[in-house]
């Protein structure tokens, strides 16, 4: 199991959609979720289990390039004369 083969599921639960996972899925997420922040879970707070699968959620959109970033976020490709400037990526990105 890997962290981006939940990434529908992780989606439609920020969204607040009900969602089932199983055991051992939620297990590999709270697991996961505890390697990244050093923090357990609270299993019995539905609450929590939204924040949870957040985190989870933007950590697999940090592994994207900022280039891809920004095309996701705006819909469309870089300018081409902003291709090269990192800088002016990061701060579209920002806010």
């Amino acid at each position: 199991m890997e962290l981006k083969d939940f990434k529908e599921k992780l989606e439609q639960k920020q969204k607040g959609m009900n969602i089932a996972l199983s055991s051992k899925e939620r297990a590999f997420l709270f697991g996961t979720y505890y390697e990244l922040t050093g923090r357990t879970a609270n299993l019995n707070c539905s609450a929590c289990d939204t924040f949870t699968y957040k985190i989870l959620l933007n950590h697999l959109k940090q592994d994207k390039t900022i280039t891809e970033q920004y095309e996701d976020k705006y819909n469309k490709p870089v300018p081409n004369r902003y291709k090269n400037n990192k800088e002016w990526i990061k701060s579209k990105l920002s806010y």
